[in-house]
């Protein structure tokens, strides 16, 4: 061909190069609804996660409940026969308990419980599970380790059956080393301690 109608090297292109082109508007839109479903979901889990943590202590209590009524009837069947297992191995020795307790971790007791034998105190579901003798009668306390995170409401099974609770709104009853205070006489001594009688939970 003719030389001279060849374009030089060094003249400029008319073409556009493609990544020079503009960003559309639609691209620039796309990425402001992003942000803003992104703002949205924040909001959502901020909201949520209290509602969550709800659920958790919820069903923890639950939990806390259910293990102290299986506790009881084992607690009960052993003085039937009078014998006093720790709690924690009575509870693993136990079909219908073993597979509920199998996760538990046994506590140190407190130094001023000699009446308390190892395996008397654990922790499961996030409480504080006790078998104590109070006037002379076998009592179950549960209460949780970290008053807020793991629980709240403080829980008390007695040896006549009964099932109480105490709504531990001050929190003074977590973790290991404050341990509830059953009252100690009878005749009503409970209800004006602010323990109320519980119905039986169902069994889920």
């Amino acid at each position: 061909g003719n030389p001279e109608s060849m374009p030089s090297p060094h003249t400029p292109s008319t073409h556009t190069p493609l990544n020079s082109t503009p960003a559309p508007r639609a691209s620039r839109a796309g990425l402001a609804d992003r942000l803003t479903l992104l703002a949205v979901l924040m909001v959502v889990v901020l909201v949520s996660l209290p509602r969550l943590r709800s659920f958790g202590l919820h069903d923890n209590e639950t939990d806390a409940l259910q293990t102290l009524l299986g506790l009881g009837k084992a607690v009960q069947a052993a003085e039937m026969l009078e014998v006093r297992p720790a709690l924690l191995d009575l509870a693993a020795a136990d079909e219908t308990l073993a597979a509920t307790v199998r996760g538990a971790r046994r506590l140190d007791m407190p130094a001023n419980s000699a009446e308390l034998l190892s395996g008397d105190r654990f922790l499961l579901h996030g409480y504080v599970f006790q078998w104590q003798v109070s006037d002379g009668q076998s009592v179950l306390l549960a209460w949780p380790w970290n008053v807020g995170s793991t629980g709240r409401g403080v829980f008390a099974w007695t040896g006549t059956g009964m099932l109480y609770g105490h709504a531990n709104r001050l929190g003074l009853w977590t973790g290991p080393g404050a341990a509830p205070t059953w009252p100690s006489t009878q005749g009503g001594a409970e209800r004006a301690a602010n323990w109320r009688r519980l119905e039986f939970p169902a069994r889920r």
